[in-house]
Formats: structure tokens, C-alpha cells, sequence
């Protein structure tokens, strides 16, 4: 098995952080990778930098259009 890692500066943007998943996805299959790991709370800013926001705006559940996306890219690939 052939597991590759991706490090990435997340930031606000959910979006900008899942293109740049899918992004490093598609380069891990490339490499002929089975298996990415992505850092902890790739899809969202780091939340404990900044105090006194809800953290719940951070959640992604299955249904989710980014986990979806993710999702979908695992099966293309």
C-alpha cells in the first residue's frame, strides 16, 4: 500500500481548502497512491485561533456539498 501525505495552509474559505484537497487527491493518484491523509481540520480555519466564535459553523457532516465532493473524487479516482 502507498500512502501519501498532504500538508497545506488551510484558510477561511471551505471552498478554497476542499479545491486544494481535491487538488492533492488527484496528485497522491497520480503518484499511484492508495490512501491520503490530509492534516486535522483540512476543510476549515483552525477555529482555536480565534476565540468566541461558535465552532459549530465548522462542522461538516455526511450531506455535507464538501463531503459530497470528497466523496465523489474517491469514487473518480
Amino acid at each position: 500500500m502507498k500512502i501519501a501525505l498532504a500538508q497545506y495552509a488551510v484558510n477561511e474559505s471551505r471552498e478554497a481548502n476542499l479545491a486544494k484537497a481535491l487538488h492533492f487527491m488527484r496528485i497522491a493518484r497520480s503518484a499511484l497512491a492508495d490512501l491520503v491523509l490530509y492534516p486535522e481540520l483540512c476543510l476549515s480555519p483552525f477555529f482555536p485561533q480565534y476565540p468566541a466564535r461558535n465552532v459549530a459553523d465548522y462542522v461538516h457532516q455526511l450531506g455535507d456539498s464538501c463531503i459530497e465532493r470528497l466523496q465523489a473524487s474517491c469514487r473518480e479516482l
